[in-house]
């Protein structure tokens, strides 16, 4: 896994530190300080080290209860183990309900009154009807009820009807139900109204044997493209078509899809320039503002080594320090002065001529 290096503190100015985990060991760090933690893989337990040892991070807090009602929001799960007997857990509801959300009640098998409710009746806060407004808990009966008045005139497909050289729909089997919905197959124009392959014909009446179907008796939902729609998964040629981008991604553009003098080889001179430089063009130009050196000799002084780097770009440029030897990227503490950079490392000890290098872009 890859690491970076710190030579200096991390201040977040307190910002969060979203989605961090700690560091997963299967045994403690060595020479830790206090405040140091961990997880500890090994027994599935977060450590934290308190200045003399290791303990578990999750002791150090405890749940305060105040006549029976938890306090501070907080979650508590009480389980009976198999055989055992844990004695009598009460829940006691007021005027108003329970004091507090019971979100999950299990029962084990194997013996009789693990659970009661007393005091208060449950039949009255369960309904036989289903309705908008109640909270109350509803019986299956009320539900199935509730299902089957709503499927009432759902769409039911009922496969295709051919279009194709009909005056009416008589070619429609009776009877039918207000909801029956045709895949129409070929084009036909019945009372004004044109089908064509991909519509849809829906029943909006039930309609008995013996009877006609006429054009108040069904519905259509058009579902034919217009000529100069864009299609999704499809190579389309677009003209004097806007693509608003927003909340989407555009991808597989080629240099050839843009219009000329959009993509440049060359890096503007100026803010202004709105073109989008190659690649090639971008490195060139980096090239041009950069700069390499390595540090002298550091001597310690108070726990920190001082690299003063004479750089004429500064302040308007970057710096990067990484280790010479490695490649690797450290992050000391860096001020950009009027020609000049100035970078402070956290070390115990003088720092070693070579040992790291800078890279100026300007």
């Amino acid at each position: 896994m890859a690491v970076r290096k710190y030579g200096a503190h991390i201040n977040l100015q307190q910002n969060e530190l979203q989605n961090a985990v700690v560091q997963n060991l299967a045994t403690a760090p060595s020479n830790p300080k206090a405040g140091q933690e961990y997880f500890n893989t090994a027994d599935h337990t977060k450590y934290v080290y308190n200045g003399t040892a290791w303990v578990d991070a999750l002791s150090q807090g405890d749940y305060t209860f105040t006549n029976g009602v938890q306090e501070n929001s907080r979650t508590v799960s009480l389980k009976i183990a198999t055989g055992g007997n844990a004695g009598n857990v009460t829940l006691t509801a007021d005027s108003n309900g329970l004091a507090g959300n019971i979100t999950e009640l299990s029962v084990a098998s194997g013996s009789a009154n693990y659970l009661s409710i007393a005091s208060h009746e449950l039949s009255a806060k369960v309904d036989t009807t289903v309705t908008s407004s109640s909270t109350n808990l509803v019986t299956s009966g009320a539900v199935a009820s509730a299902i089957g008045t709503a499927l009432t005139g759902a769409l039911i497909y009922q496969g295709t009807w051919t279009a194709t050289s009909q005056t009416d729909y008589s070619s429609i089997t009776l009877p039918v139900k207000k909801g029956y919905m045709y895949a129409v197959s070929g084009s036909a124009t019945i009372s004004g109204v044109e089908w064509n392959t991909g519509d849809y014909l829906v029943i909006n009446k039930d309609i008995a044997a013996g009877f006609s179907i006429t054009s108040s008796d069904v519905d259509k939902i058009d579902n034919t493209e217009a000529s100069d729609i864009v299609r999704l998964n499809a190579t389309q040629t677009l003209t004097n078509k806007t693509i608003d981008a927003d909340d989407n991604t555009i991808k597989d553009l080629a240099t050839s899809n843009f219009k000329s003098g959009v993509i440049v080889t060359t890096v503007g001179s100026t803010g202004a320039d709105t073109s989008i430089p190659t690649e090639q063009a971008v490195r060139e130009a980096i090239s041009a503002t950069k700069a390499t050196f390595t540090n002298p000799a550091l001597t310690q002084s108070g726990g920190v080594c001082t690299w003063k780097i004479t750089a004429a770009m500064s302040p308007n440029c970057i710096c990067s320090i990484r280790e010479t030897s490695s490649g690797e990227e450290v992050y000391p503490e860096i001020t950009y002065g009027s020609g000049s950079i100035t970078v402070k490392m956290n070390s115990a000890s003088n720092i070693t001529a070579g040992t790291y290098t800078a890279v100026v872009l300007g």
